[in-house]
């Protein structure tokens, strides 16, 4: 169930960012996202006192800026080519992910999940490229299948700060995970 409404609040919030492109660009859609997600962690500490408490300022820096540069590519694809083709390039974060999961978690993927990950980028580069009846990417397919790339780098460092220490020290929290997101987002 959770699941569900997360997809549907990303819809919305995808959906919201194409119309306010119409007249504000992208990079200041995507600025007054991260300053909305700023007030409300500020609010949540002032009037709720959810802990901030960061440990893993690395992981932590990594998820903000990452994650920061994907949303304004994001955004910026959307005021280009639209919520349809910008949502299925930024959806492959997990293809991304699960690479530098692998690469800095250590966390070996399962044979199969290279045979689905191929087949999905084979069908996203055939819906990209088709759609223009051309067989190369344009600037903004590039800029979407970037933003894709940070995403599955900030979702890996979202993995890296949500692990156990081995040394029993707690990981990181949702509202720490998510104020260096919209902090450094506002970088």
């Amino acid at each position: 169930m959770h699941a569900l409404a997360s997809a549907c609040l990303f819809a919305v919030m995808a959906m919201v960012a194409r119309l306010l492109s119409r007249t504000i660009p992208g990079p200041q859609v995507a600025l007054v996202r991260f300053a909305t997600g700023a007030i409300v962690t500020a609010l949540a500490f002032a009037l709720f006192r959810v802990e901030l408490r960061p440990r893993r300022w690395g992981w932590l820096v990594s998820r903000g800026l990452f994650g920061g540069a994907a949303v304004l590519l994001y955004f910026s694809c959307i005021e280009k080519i639209g919520v349809g083709i910008a949502t299925l390039l930024n959806y492959t974060a997990p293809v991304w992910s699960l690479m530098f999961a692998w690469f800095f978690l250590r966390e070996r993927p399962r044979r199969h999940a290279f045979v689905a990950l191929t087949l999905t980028l084979v069908g996203v580069a055939l819906v990209t490229s088709g759609r223009a009846h051309r067989w190369h990417l344009g600037t903004w397919e590039i800029v979407g299948v970037l933003s894709a790339v940070l995403s599955g780098m900030a979702i890996t460092s979202i993995r890296a700060t949500r692990m156990q220490n081995s040394d029993g020290t707690p990981s990181e929290n949702s509202w720490t995970v998510f104020a260096s997101f919209t902090t450094f987002g506002l970088c």
